[in-house]
């Protein structure tokens, strides 16, 4: 090991730390520069190096890999201060409540959370389940005995820290109790002369149910013992004189039996009580109370022993009054007729009562007065929604009716005024009114519309009701329940032939109304087309194969079917896409026939026609025109021409040649590239020539030859000319008239009238174009040179 200078190390930080830690370079003790949190990253790796700092310096280096472990440094939190949860008092044990959820940044056993509720008295009916949170009940329910359940709960991580929250239950009523009649029986007299409305007594039933349910949804009606139709009930229970009873009547005495229904759906719950009414001869005085009816109205709350109204009566001597009633927080003073309460009246439990009270005379006749009791509650509290806002998402594939959120609202009044009734505004949700449940009223079509703000409101039971606002915000997402769509059918493409692989073609397009991965369209051939043609399934490219020839029939020509999906089988769409082989000028001209023989007399007309060649070229329109021309230089140069229809026709006549037949090359060349040709050859005999004798001949001649001899040449000659002429006069007799030109005139053939200057003849075949190349290729007749044609072979 080295020392002094040589054995002094100095530390450094290489790579890894990201500026997350230093090291000390004299001691290489390594610090973090700020927290860790294993939440974010649980595992460093640096690499430290080690230097001697002297002239020659020599280092090292290491590997650290640091691992930071979690502390529990975070409580856990709960997602809501106060959770609000609903369930009907007939729910059975077992049934769900409502589940609560915490979270807890920390990692592994610190993180692990656990959930109880704080035991109270209320709490022997809940189960909590320590992991999930979820609140169960563990016995029945009944709102009549308990509507509101308050309770705390706690969760704690693993490190023993831990965080509260509240429930609120509530129990939603059932109609499970029916209305109950206090009492069951009531007995009452009255005048036979009353007249018609005059009020004889009122009947009380309750119903320990919650709102329509109960007390606030009674409806009565006399349901036997009137066959007269004597009485009538209102909606408050009071009976009255419907039809009056008569002076004088038979009936004294009237049994009713008086119903009570609640307003429970689907069907309301019953009670029924009996009232026997008497009914006095109206000679007989009835003790009479200065009012029917007597109406208190009380501020809310009212203590026990207060007096509340003094009632009067005037009949026969002194009166006693009673209260026949029964069940009512009032008592009567027997000979004052001072009403005073019997206990405290608190409109959060009861509201209104209505009961009756007597006054009796020394004969024992009684009269009847109605007395209403109201308080009037001070609506104090107006209700409080649990959110203000409630963003919420809804597929467009919802069916109407489908549920959307479920809003709730509190009020701290009791009662009637704490009783909570919801609406919303516009038509495309509805709301039911007691639970809050929003569903939607029409099809949502995100395609249409994709969003929505609805205003709900929850208002107070109040006669003065108070109300409270919270608003809706409906996402609509996508479903996919639109297909693609190409943008056009057909298509209409083309390429030119000859063109190499893989050349564009054509791009299809098709567009979905949907959004997102349900817009995604994919394409492909309804059948293989692979030989020809390939298709990019994302871009919808088509490109080419292998080169075409659109001189073959099946290759001109391609109608491709393509279809396109966006996933589900059923939405497809297809279209047609024509795509059409254009020409190339790739092809030369090819003469239907090798070689043409043909015969012309030396002294044709000009025009005549003398035969016609034919050539064809595979290629189309303007590449398939084809011009002709015979190749020059050749002796008949002067004499002949072609025109575009390949027709040979006599230019100059007569023609002044020196042999009897001539071969003449004829050239047709593609009107477009004149360098695409193809040659044919003409064969072509004169005819109407008389043949001179040969030097030979005249050399045999000057050697001797006979008189006979010399008569015999002459003989043929003449024979010969003959014969030429007869052949001619057949030729111009085939042809028609013709005017004999005079010596020496020189007769054209007119292409435009078709006949010889005024004489008319027409043959379209003969006309010739202005425009037939000039160029004179090399004529080569090399072997008809001195070959004199054989009189047989034309005819002669």
């Amino acid at each position: 090991m080295d020392v002094g200078t040589n054995a002094v190390i100095s530390y450094s930080i290489l790579s890894g730390s990201e500026g997350v830690f230093r090291i000390d370079p004299y001691l290489g003790t390594i610090y973090s520069t700020q927290a860790l949190n294993p939440a974010l990253q649980k595992t460093y790796t640096i690499t430290v190096g080690a230097t001697n700092p002297v002239q020659y310096p020599l280092t090292s280096s290491a590997i650290v890999t640091i691992n930071v472990l979690d502390s529990n440094d975070v409580p856990p939190m709960f997602t809501l201060p106060l959770y609000y949860f609903y369930l009907a008092e007939n729910a059975p044990i077992g049934s769900t409540v409502g589940m609560i959820s915490a979270s807890d940044p920390d990692t592994g056993a610190f993180g692990k959370l656990t959930y109880t509720i704080v035991p109270s008295s209320i709490t022997k009916n809940f189960s909590m389940d320590a992991t999930s949170g979820k609140l169960t009940t563990t016995g029945l329910l009944d709102r009549e005995k308990r509507q509101r359940y308050w309770m705390k709960v706690q969760v704690k991580d693993g490190g023993g820290l831990s965080a509260n929250s509240f429930i609120l239950f509530t129990v939603r009523d059932i109609n499970d109790n029916a209305p109950v009649f206090t009492p069951k029986s009531y007995t009452v007299a009255i005048s036979q002369g009353v007249p018609q409305g005059t009020g004889v007594i009122a009947v009380r039933a309750y119903d320990i149910d919650y709102g329509t349910n109960g007390t606030a949804g009674l409806s009565f009606s006399i349901i036997s013992g009137d066959v007269t139709k004597r009485f009538q009930i209102s909606s408050t229970g009071i009976i009255s004189v419907q039809n009056p009873l008569g002076q004088v009547s038979t009936d004294t005495n009237y049994l009713l039996t008086v119903q009570a229904v609640d307003g429970g759906r689907p069907t309301g719950l019953k009670g029924v009580a009996t009232v026997n009414i008497t009914a006095y001869p109206p000679t007989a005085t009835i003790p009479k109370f200065a009012y029917p009816s007597y109406t208190v109205n009380l501020n809310d709350p009212v203590a026990k022993n207060v007096a509340i109204l003094t009632v009067s009566a005037k009949g026969n001597g002194t009166m006693y009054y009673g209260r026949p009633t029964y069940g009512v927080p009032f008592i009567i003073n027997r000979l004052t007729g001072v009403i005073t309460t019997n206990n405290i009246l608190n409109a959060e439990y009861k509201g209104s009562w209505i009961f009756s009270v007597s006054a009796r005379d020394k004969f024992g006749q009684t009269g009847y007065a109605i007395i209403h009791v109201n308080l009037i509650h001070q609506n104090e509290h107006a209700p409080v929604f649990i959110q203000k806002t409630y963003n919420i998402f809804v597929n467009e594939s919802s069916p109407v009716g489908s549920s959307v959120v479920t809003v709730t609202a509190t009020d701290k009044d009791a009662g009637q005024d704490g009783l909570i009734t919801y609406s919303i505004s516009g038509d495309t949700f509805n709301v039911d009114p007691q639970s809050g449940l929003i569903t939607t009223a029409i099809s949502l079509d995100r395609e249409t519309r994709y969003t929505y703000t609805a205003l709900v409101v929850a208002t107070d039971g109040g006669k003065q009701p108070l109300r409270a606002t919270s608003t809706l915000k409906v996402t609509v997402t996508d479903a996919n329940d639109n297909p693609p769509v190409f943008t056009m059918n057909p298509y209409n493409f083309s390429i030119q032939e000859n063109q190499p692989a893989n050349t564009y073609v054509a791009t299809v397009s098709a567009t979905d109304a949907d959004i997102g991965t349900n817009a995604n369209v994919m394409y492909s051939f309804s059948r293989d087309y692979s030989s020809s043609f390939t298709l990019n399934p994302l871009t919808g490219v088509i490109t080419s194969v292998r080169p075409f020839d659109r001189e073959n029939p099946a290759e001109q020509f391609f109608d491709l079917v393509v279809m396109t999906t966006d996933g589900v089988k059923t939405h497809v769409d297809s279209t047609h896409v024509d795509i059409y082989i254009l020409d190339v000028n790739d092809n030369s001209p090819v003469f239907a026939q090798k070689s043409y023989e043909a015969q012309v007399d030396y002294n044709a007309i000009i025009g005549y026609p003398i035969t016609q060649v034919s050539a064809s070229d595979a290629d189309a329109g303007n590449n398939s025109l084809v011009w002709y021309k015979l190749q020059a230089p050749s002796p008949m140069d002067r004499y002949l021409e072609i025109n575009n229809m390949g027709n040979v026709l006599v230019k100059l006549s007569p023609m002044d040649v020196d042999k009897l037949s001539y071969r003449i090359n004829v050239t047709a060349y593609d009107a477009v590239n004149s360098s695409m040709n193809a040659t044919t050859v003409l064969d072509l005999a004169i005819t109407g020539i008389i043949a001179e004798p040969t030097q030979q001949a005249q050399k045999s001649s000057d050697k001797g030859i006979s008189a006979g001899a010399t008569a015999g040449i002459a003989l043929a000659a003449v024979s010969v000319t003959i014969l030429v002429i007869i052949i001619i006069i057949v030729i111009v007799q085939r042809q028609g008239p013709r005017h004999e030109p005079f010596e020496g005139d020189m007769v054209k053939y007119d292409a435009d009238t078709g006949g010889l200057a005024g004489v008319g003849i027409s043959n379209p075949m003969y006309a010739t174009s202005p425009n037939a190349p000039q160029e004179n290729p090399a004529y080569d007749d090399a072997t008809y040179d001195n070959q004199a044609a054989s009189p047989d072979k034309y005819g002669l």
